[in-house]
C-alpha cells in the first residue's frame, strides 16, 4: 500500500522478507471469479475488527487485524493473445469493520499454455485511517474455468 507520500507502508505481519508486500492465498472459492459476486458474509466482521469475508482471499494479517476481500458486482476481465483487461469495480477489501472500494480497471498477462494469470491495478482509499493511501494489487492464478 503507498502512502501519499510516495512511501510503501511497511506491515510487520507480512509474511514477506519484504513487509511492504502483504502476501494473500486463495480463499474458499478459489480466488476471484467472474461474472458473479462473491459478497462478504453477515456479519461481515467478527467482534475484533477481523474480515469474514474468505471466498476471494484467506482473511489476512494487516497491521494486526484480518483483512478479507468481496465483491459487490461480477467483474469482467477479456483475453486478447496474451494480454488481460477489465473491470473489477465491485472489488472491497474489508479490514477493522470498514470496507474499502479496491475496484479499477485492471490489466494483466496470460498464458494459454499454462493457463497462469497476472492481474494488477491500483487503487485510491477514500476514508478510514488510510484515507489517500493507495492499494497496489497483483492477483496471480492458475485460471480455472467453470
Amino acid at each position: 500500500m503507498g502512502e501519499p507520500n510516495g512511501a510503501f507502508f511497511s506491515n510487520p505481519y507480512s509474511a514477506d522478507s519484504n513487509k511492504t508486500y502483504t502476501l494473500i492465498t486463495g480463499g474458499s472459492a478459489g480466488g476471484l471469479r467472474t461474472g458473479i459476486a462473491q459478497k462478504a458474509p453477515s456479519p461481515a466482521f467478527d467482534a475484533k475488527g477481523d474480515s469474514l469475508a474468505a471466498a476471494i482471499i484467506k482473511p489476512t494479517n494487516f497491521a494486526g487485524i484480518r483483512f478479507g476481500l468481496a465483491t459487490t458486482s461480477g467483474p469482467a476481465i477479456s483475453v486478447s493473445g496474451g494480454h488481460l483487461s477489465g473491470q473489477i469495480d465491485g472489488l472491497v477489501a474489508e479490514w477493522n469493520k470498514q470496507v474499502f472500494k479496491q475496484g479499477n480497471s485492471v490489466t494483466g498477462t496470460y498464458s494459454a499454455k499454462t493457463r497462469r494469470y497476472v492481474l494488477t491495478w491500483s487503487a485510491l482509499i477514500k476514508g478510514g485511517p488510510f484515507n489517500g493511501f493507495t492499494g497496489h494489487w497483483r492477483l496471480q492464478g492458475t485460471f480455472s474455468p467453470a
